[in-house]
């Protein structure tokens, strides 16, 4: 406790001593919400939570113990915009542009709602959810991972109850093997200033942050610890969570562990199915596609290691690329080194999806673990230190889905609607499970072995 005291007090010093931004003061705290997409080769939904002091100072943390007296930096406020810049000085500034007022801001690309610390908590019920995750064609995508469901239903006799439930998934729509858990937990609750204090009846006490959007709509949102939730209908949410499960566990007595040479034959099989030779001949890629309203293009050159990542759409302008062992990324109009372990996961995408069936890469692998049910076989391979395999049904030998392993994080995509894009099979649908939300991809084209020249590379103006 000492050091996370001394920790806040030397944040706040350098704040108040070196002469960046002019810190203001304010009537009162505030925070800015809003819940966004990142793309980073699968699409992510990231809860953005930011809480503004009257000091002067904000704090994005809002999930930490200390998220009343942590400091990332500090910020000024004018009328189209709030300027905010980091301790941290090697973390550029970022900026909330207002909209028609200050109650709406755009963060990212992100529509974020003003609140303000409460002191009550509108009684209902309020969701959250998370699966874990996965990205697209032929980039480390996943079929085992994790599903989340977490509830709150708050009374106006201050009394609340909390319901959560969880599974591991082992092989995704046809399932090979999985576990499900479920719980409950009631208690009575305060509120101050923001600070929600939850005491259950079996004597556990939480404390966690609490904002919300003062509208009241029939969709409006609750900050709790950082994370967004949802208000909506308790029965209904139960009822989508109950089938959700049980379309997704089969007992696991019908595994049966299959023969390595079987699961490179079987490898095979589905490599014959969605091109064969062709598959090794790819060394360019560029695809279009839509994710929740929003054109992104991509671009694959295999031979040269290169991936660029761009949005299509004027009003987010994003790009990354990765060059081989190095990469950058173009956000708020401006460039910057692309982070080591994002420029590690970009090249595991050579390796994994479509581009893990090429020859050269099935024969480095590493055939970890193979299931199967009556319907679909699931295969683990190893590379270096990373998890990839596939999903396959066993009828038609297409894949179902591909996952990955990376960092101890599970990936997951399910993939639907093939069709023939010369002489390959891809998918033009996919259903990603992102670590809070499920998220539909599709592609509206896909162009195999074009030639790609230095301006489809260059870095934006």
């Amino acid at each position: 406790m000492m050091k996370e005291s001394f920790l806040t007090a030397l944040a706040i010093l350098y704040l108040v001593a070196i002469p960046h931004l002019n810190a203001q003061s304010t009537n009162t705290d505030f925070v800015y919400a809003g819940v966004g997409i990142r793309f980073v080769m699968q699409m992510e939904r990231v809860d953005y939570t930011i809480l503004f002091r009257k000091d002067g100072t904000f704090c994005e943390d809002l999930h930490e113990k200390d998220w009343q007296t942590k400091v990332n930096g500090r910020y000024k406020e004018t009328e189209s915009e709030i300027i905010m810049e980091y301790v941290d000085n090697t973390i550029e500034n970022d900026t909330i542009t207002f909209e028609d007022n200050k109650l709406i801001g755009d963060f990212y690309g992100t529509q974020v709602i003003r609140m303000e610390p409460p002191n009550k908590v509108p009684s209902g019920y309020y969701s959250f959810s998370s699966t874990s995750s996965s990205g697209g064609m032929g980039t480390g995508m996943a079929y085992v991972g994790t599903q989340h469901y977490e509830g709150f239903n708050f009374y106006d006799d201050g009394t609340f109850n909390k319901s959560t439930s969880g599974a591991v998934i082992v092989s995704g729509n046809n399932v090979a093997g999985g576990t499900s858990s479920d719980n409950a937990e009631k208690g009575k609750y305060t509120i101050k200033n923001g600070l929600l204090t939850l005491s259950y009846d079996n004597g556990k006490v939480e404390k966690s942050s609490f904002f919300y959007d003062s509208s009241e709509t029939d969709d409006f949102m609750v900050v709790i610890d950082g994370y967004i939730y949802f208000y909506g209908d308790e029965e209904e949410s139960n009822a989508e969570n109950s089938t959700a499960n049980e379309s997704s566990f089969h007992n696991e007595s019908t595994i049966a562990t299959r023969k390595e040479d079987d699961a490179l034959s079987l490898l095979r099989k589905t490599k014959q199915v969605h091109g064969g030779k062709y598959i090794d001949a790819i060394k360019t890629v560029k695809t279009e596609f839509v994710i929740s309203g929003i054109a992104f293009k991509a671009l694959m050159d295999v031979e040269k290691s290169f991936i660029r990542l761009e949005s299509l759409d004027a009003s987010f302008p994003y790009v990354e690329q990765l060059e081989g062992n190095t990469g950058w990324v173009y956000k708020n109009r401006r460039s910057q080194q692309m982070p080591k372990e994002r420029v590690a996961e970009l090249q595991f995408s050579f390796s994994s999806g479509i581009l893990g069936l090429q020859e050269k890469v099935l024969q480095q692998t590493v055939v970890k673990e193979i299931k199967e049910t009556d319907d679909t076989t699931v295969i683990a391979l190893g590379i270096g230190e990373n998890i990839i395999g596939y999903a396959i049904n066993n009828e038609t030998y297409r894949m179902l889905g591909t996952f990955s392993l990376k960092n101890g994080q599970k990936e997951i995509t399910t993939m639907s609607n093939f069709k023939k894009t010369g002489n390959l099979l891809l998918p033009f649908t996919e259903m990603i499970e992102t670590p809070e939300a499920n998220v539909d991809v599709k592609y509206n084209s896909y162009e195999i072995n074009t030639i790609l020249t230095s301006k489809d590379w260059a870095k934006p103006n």
